[in-house]
């Protein structure tokens, strides 16, 4: 038995809380793995309340019979999500607004009906606007100073870039591609897993071709992105539209001869902007480990988060689950 610690430093042991903690030294999975999954399922099912003093990590170490810096990658990666935040000299708290609801879908974003309920468009929706997605703010683009940066590197390795390069993209550039998603997006990933393709369409269709043998369907948010569906069908596949509630991509109800891929923008989905909760996202890992579908996780607009700390991606929630980060 672990015990917590209430916000005033009271030992609170509630029993269903320490049961989710307890751990297998002969699981398959590591221990920080269990830990982390644990720990963060308590936070988010409120068996830990938010606010509430969790145990130093020394104490947690001795009474799991695990290592301090075990504890200390779980605590230092729940604070890096958001579900924790440190208070220096205090000790380490559940935190009082957790990512699931920093980012929820206004009223007005279920206006948007999927592609079944659709009906004709207003002329002025219609009619090209300064609404237009995926249209970035060009005219801050700092031009001068790209221009300094290319004159630069040209200068300095210009020869060498004229050459073929390697087919997955250079790899100096896809060591710094891993380096920055394992630390601010979560993902499990080494240089060598990584593909620099011409943009995110044509990520899809090497996914989708490399992928086609599988099934001949794959699942899609509708409303959703029309581009992603476009590449997959290009490669012979059929689309199945999949609604999309409060918390993101719903699962289907199983059913023989179903697909067997699934396409999802789970950090902002398109077009409707809502952010999957944590919980959506552990059951899509569960269903697709279950039922050995491959999910296509378009990270779509991650880096634009302007409260609250990022949740982390699909693909490096669990260990060895089939998933293609784009």
């Amino acid at each position: 038995m672990v015990p917590l610690l209430s916000p005033g430093g009271v030992s609170a042991p509630p029993p269903a809380t320490l049961s989710l903690l307890q751990l297998d030294a002969d699981a398959a999975r590591t221990l920080q793995d269990q830990l982390l999954d644990r720990l963060r399922k308590a936070i988010l099912e409120r068996r830990v309340r938010p606010g509430q003093r969790l145990p130093s990590t020394r104490l947690l170490a001795r009474q799991l019979s695990v290592s301090r810096n075990t504890v200390l990658a779980v605590f230092d990666q729940l604070i890096s999500e958001g579900y924790l935040r440190g208070s220096r000299g205090s000790g380490t708290y559940v935190s009082d607004e957790l990512p699931d609801q920093l980012l929820r879908p206004s009223k007005d974003a279920k206006l948007l009906l999927p592609q079944s309920q659709e009906g004709p468009l207003p002329p002025a929706v219609i009619s090209p606007t300064a609404f237009r997605p995926c249209i970035p703010l060009v005219a801050e683009f700092p031009l001068e100073r790209w221009e300094s940066l290319r004159r630069r590197v040209l200068h300095r390795r210009g020869a060498r870039l004229l050459h073929y390069s390697a087919p997955a993209g250079q790899e100096r550039l896809r060591e710094q591609i891993s380096l920055y998603l394992r630390d601010y997006r979560g993902v499990r990933c080494e240089a060598n897993q990584i593909l620099v393709t011409a943009g995110a369409q044509q990520a899809f269709r090497i996914a989708a071709r490399a992928l086609s043998s599988l099934g001949k369907g794959v699942w899609f948010e509708d409303p959703g992105y029309p581009d992603a569906r476009l590449a997959f069908e290009d490669a012979g596949l059929t689309g199945v539209p999949q609604p999309v509630d409060d918390e993101g991509l719903t699962l289907p109800r199983w059913q023989a001869g179903a697909p067997r891929m699934v396409y999802t923008t789970p950090s902002r989905q398109f077009p409707l902007g809502i952010t999957m909760t944590l919980a959506r996202r552990m059951e899509w890992l569960d269903f697709a480990r279950r039922h050995d579908v491959w999910i296509i996780e378009d990270d779509y607009d991650s880096e634009f988060r302007y409260e609250g700390r990022p949740l982390p991606s699909l693909q490096g929630l669990l260990p060895e689950t089939q998933v293609v980060y784009v």
